[in-house]
């Protein structure tokens, strides 16, 4: 067996522990969305690809490592998994989708690795206990929505590498320059959204001096920490 189709387990809601064979290289869509009971999963390093929606509402589901194999995180792939504490992203993902992690109120902290380019729409929306995010270089866009409702998150790293932050009324498409004047790192664009870091109240934003991200924080008089 090298594939457990899209929605093979869909709805088990008493199945509590599954191990994955190490002959397995991809878990399909939904695959095991709606296992309320889950609280186990342990997959293997030959796996290389997880679907969309394929653990979606494992509402006991308190842990998971992603296979350094994975490349991508894909849309509502851990969408609702309320008792998820903790989740280890490889280097290897490049791509964390719409709404990954969407309503994961446990999950207190997170790591971006280098690898992520890009973070999904509304990815980290609702995560209610979320209190610190880490994005190591490498990742380039935080898309609209993206850290949306995450009311107890208080500390957020930004690197110099992130160039574009979407889903503000006032900044969306960053232009980089030589010049280091303010003016020069963004364009003004009417754009009606939910803001990426909407209701963040206690939000610090931690970035390198002259980087977007600082510029982001000062225009909307968010805290911010340079380094």
């Amino acid at each position: 067996m090298t594939t457990i189709g899209s929605g093979a387990f869909l709805g088990c809601s008493s199945l509590a522990s599954v191990t994955i064979p190490d002959s397995v290289t991809e878990i399909g869509s939904e695959a095991f969305l709606g296992c309320s009971s889950l609280a186990s999963i342990t997959i293997p390093d030959s796996v290389t690809t997880i679907g969309e929606g394929a653990f979606s509402e494992c509402s006991s589901l308190a842990s998971i490592t992603i296979p350094g194999g994975v490349t991508a995180i894909w849309e509502e792939t851990f969408c609702e998994c309320e008792n998820l504490s903790s989740v280890t992203i490889p280097d290897s993902v490049t791509e964390i989708g719409r709404e990954a992690f969407y309503g994961c109120i446990s999950l207190a902290s997170v790591t971006i690795p280098k690898g992520v380019t890009k973070i999904g729409f509304a990815a980290f929306y609702d995560c209610t206990g979320l209190a610190s995010v880490t994005i190591q270089e490498g990742v380039t866009e935080i898309e609209d929505a993206a850290f949306n409702n995450c009311r107890n998150l208080t500390s957020i790293i930004i690197p110099a590498s992130v160039a574009r932050i979407e889903g503000d009324p006032q900044i969306l498409n960053p232009v980089r320059s030589s010049d280091t004047d303010e003016d020069s790192l963004y364009t003004l664009y009417p754009y009606d959204s939910y803001g990426s870091f909407g209701g963040c109240n206690d939000l610090t934003i931690t970035a390198p001096a002259g980087s977007f991200a600082l510029i982001y924080a000062r225009l909307h008089k968010i805290k911010y920490i340079e380094i």
